[in-house]
């Protein structure tokens, strides 16, 4: 039986230098950040991790009126080299920044599960499930854990949400956070592990 693999911050949503949906609004709606910004993560896409980190770091020390992409990269980067109590620090500023940021919680919950901090992952899983109840990676984590500790009912409705998240998509469809999974793998890695009862087909 193939074993369900966690997505935690060291192989979804930092493990590939790839510019997200997301990535690329965040430079659209900072534009006063944008060049300095959109250098470092043309240097965090290509592999120049600690180069993209001094420029972030020299970005924020000029105070503009928000470093909210500059955090949320930086935490990014902080955990590829997993120093995850900076890359935790660089979450919680990003978040103080942009209270509303799925991306920013989900990375934190992600960087808890790292850290061994179950419990913070899961409020944090909370917190970006209140903001986007329809998002895919944030139900299936969340499952994930509940699994592990034992609290069945609660991991199979997670994982139940999930699959109707995933059935609006097309099987073909890479889904955020995933690490490059499709829609069409996921739901048959969520159906393997929860009743046939809950299981969804997707499209």
């Amino acid at each position: 039986m193939e074993t369900t693999p966690v997505f935690t911050s060291s192989n979804s949503i930092i493990g590939k230098q790839v510019q997200t949906k997301t990535e690329s609004k965040i430079a659209a709606e900072y534009s006063v950040n944008n060049n300095n910004y959109e250098t470092a993560l043309q240097l965090y896409k290509s592999g120049s991790i600690s180069q993209a980190e001094e420029v972030l770091e020299a970005l924020i020390a000029k105070k503009q009126d928000s470093n909210y992409p500059c955090f949320l990269l930086l935490a990014k980067i902080f955990a590829n080299k997993n120093q995850l109590d900076k890359s935790e620090k660089m979450c919680h500023k990003a978040i103080q920044s942009n209270k509303t940021s799925t991306e920013a919680h989900y990375l934190l919950a992600s960087v808890y599960m790292e850290q061994g901090k179950s419990k913070e992952a899961v409020k944090s899983l909370h917190n970006t499930l209140f903001l986007d109840p329809d998002f895919v990676m944030a139900h299936f984590l969340l499952g994930n854990i509940l699994k592990n500790t034992g609290e069945t009912i609660q991991s199979n409705k997670h994982f139940g949400n999930a699959l109707k998240s995933l059935a609006k998509y097309d099987n073909h469809e890479i889904i955020v956070e995933s690490d490059g999974l499709t829609a069409g793998r996921l739901a048959e890695i969520i159906n393997s592990i929860i009743p046939v009862k809950n299981a969804v087909e997707v499209r």
